[in-house]
């Protein structure tokens, strides 16, 4: 959850100021929730984190919070963020210097967590070890982020692809044609409800997810 005062303090940095830190600030404060459980609603509770689910402003707000999260990453590292969800990499030609380059940058990622009010989920945090399919196994490395070790798979999905160790791609191209079987199935079955007659979303819909073109 995005802290308020550490959210003012970048817009600030960022020399926003005037009305439109005015406004910002007055959107963030005396903000109450409630909990409902059948009949019974709780008394409400001042929220002192966070920003309002749903408007349109609380995306730029928290892309703003989180944008220096690389901000002291070293110069081998590559990283790639859209919205909570983030990754890191390196490449060498020993799987012992790219264990030195995460570990690091996972300990700087730590450390600004802690500053900025953000606890990072480890339970969703993964790492795969990329290497050329006919080459010697390697050992993924022991990396530890907040304490925890970080498990090791052998494929990751990110931002909608999935990357497996080798990077064949296999698995994210079984799993699209997976997807658009069964979008076939559902436009097949809607066909026949419909007495035969096409329905024209199914068949732009299946057309969009099967064409490569």
């Amino acid at each position: 959850m995005v802290w308020h005062n550490g959210l003012l303090q970048k817009l600030h940095k960022l020399d926003i100021h005037g009305n439109m830190i005015n406004f910002i600030q007055n959107f963030l404060k005396d903000r109450t929730i409630k909990v409902g459980l059948g009949n019974t609603i709780s008394d409400p509770q001042y929220v002192q984190n966070g920003t309002a689910q749903g408007s349109v402003i609380s995306p730029t707000l928290f892309n703003i919070m989180i944008d220096d999260i690389f901000e002291n990453k070293l110069a081998q590292i590559q990283t790639a963020k859209y919205v909570d969800d983030a990754a890191i990499w390196t490449s060498s030609k020993t799987i012992g210097t790219a264990k030195r380059r995460v570990q690091e940058t996972l300990t700087q990622i730590q450390h600004w967590a802690s500053k900025w009010g953000f606890n990072i989920n480890t339970t969703k945090t993964i790492g795969v070890v990329f290497q050329p399919k006919y080459t010697r196994q390697l050992t993924p490395p022991k990396l530890y982020i907040n304490h925890m070790p970080i498990p090791f798979k052998n494929q990751v999905k990110f931002l909608g692809l999935t990357f497996d160790k080798y990077l064949t791609w296999a698995p994210h191209i079984t799993d699209t044609v997976n997807k658009c079987t069964k979008d076939l199935n559902c436009s097949g079955h809607s066909q026949e409800q419909n007495g035969g007659q096409t329905n024209p979303h199914y068949s732009y819909y299946t057309k969009a997810s099967s064409d490569p073109n």
